[in-house]
């Protein structure tokens, strides 16, 4: 297994965007692998199965798979298959969203937070043989812009791009029941990262996401690995490690500002996250 790491694709101080083509051939057997970057894989021709989080799925022309970071899959018994990737940092991409969250698919093309998305290794949208090839020409045509130099390239891009990710949308497969919870899941933690700051209980989080406490706690955990208690402590030592780099406040401010009602508490559980104190993190990663 190895990382792609996104330097490989997307240079710094650039628009963080990139397409690779895979034709038939190229694709190596089981070669199980994960990106520091999100990825949209569409099938253009041929069937394979798709690896991913334990379990498989057979994959043929016009299926769409989508993986962030760390998510490790690969694919085995290709039949002639080829594909296409668009590759893109989902944090950093300056879309913009207007109504795109009215499609349930947009929150997975572009969650919140990619780095606790779990790998799913089913399709999450289905081209017909017509849209499939309008969408090949769209990429097609994003990825000659890309490399253009002349002005507005960038602006042309994320207009393609905007109509390449409008079309994945709306040919969606279904979503099952278990999905629907998956979107729900996206509220809470949605929730958490504004208000993580605030002494939010499970049973807020819960009320958010339209779900009881105990399902909300089982499908957190399913889709972040964590629970949502966990999340919450998670994005708070974040937030509190960014702040022991960028300013000069005292420990104890700090851990206040981040949610922690004791300062105890909070070095300690600093501590078993990041491997160091807050004052020698501090210390260690200060300019």
């Amino acid at each position: 297994m190895y990382t792609i790491p996104k330097s490989l694709y997307i240079p710094e101080y650039q628009l963080p965007l990139f397409i690779t083509f895979i034709p038939a051939g190229y694709q190596e057997e089981n070669q199980f692998h994960n990106h520091e970057f999100s990825e949209i894989a569409i099938v253009a021709e041929g069937e394979a199965i798709h690896n991913a989080g334990g379990k498989t799925e057979k994959l043929s022309a016009g299926d769409v798979i989508i993986m962030h970071l760390k998510n490790i899959h690969a694919f085995s018994s290709m039949v002639n298959f080829s594909h296409i990737n668009i590759i893109y940092d989902a944090q950093k991409m300056p879309i913009p969203i207007l109504d795109g969250y009215d499609f349930p698919l947009f929150d997975v093309i572009f969650p919140r937070n990619p780095a606790i998305m779990k790998p799913n290794a089913a399709p999450v949208s289905k081209l017909d043989k017509k849209n499939l090839q309008r969408l090949i020409r769209l990429i097609k045509e994003l990825s000659a812009e890309l490399q253009n130099i002349r002005p507005g390239r960038q602006f042309f891009c994320m207009g393609l791009l905007i109509e390449i990710i409008t079309h994945i949308a709306r040919s969606e497969i279904k979503p099952t029941n278990q999905h629907k919870k998956l979107f729900l899941v996206g509220d809470a933690i949605s929730y958490i990262n504004e208000h993580y700051k605030e002494n939010i209980t499970l049973s807020d989080i819960a009320r958010k996401a339209r779900m009881s406490s105990r399902s909300l706690s089982r499908h957190f955990k399913n889709a972040s690995g964590m629970s949502p208690i966990q999340y919450i402590i998670h994005t708070r030592l974040n937030h509190a490690a960014e702040l022991l780099v960028k300013t000069n406040d005292n420990i104890e401010l700090i851990s206040s500002e981040c949610g922690f009602k004791e300062n105890n508490y909070f070095i300690r559980a600093f501590k078993k996250r990041f491997k160091q104190s807050p004052y020698k993190f501090r210390l260690s990663h200060k300019e």
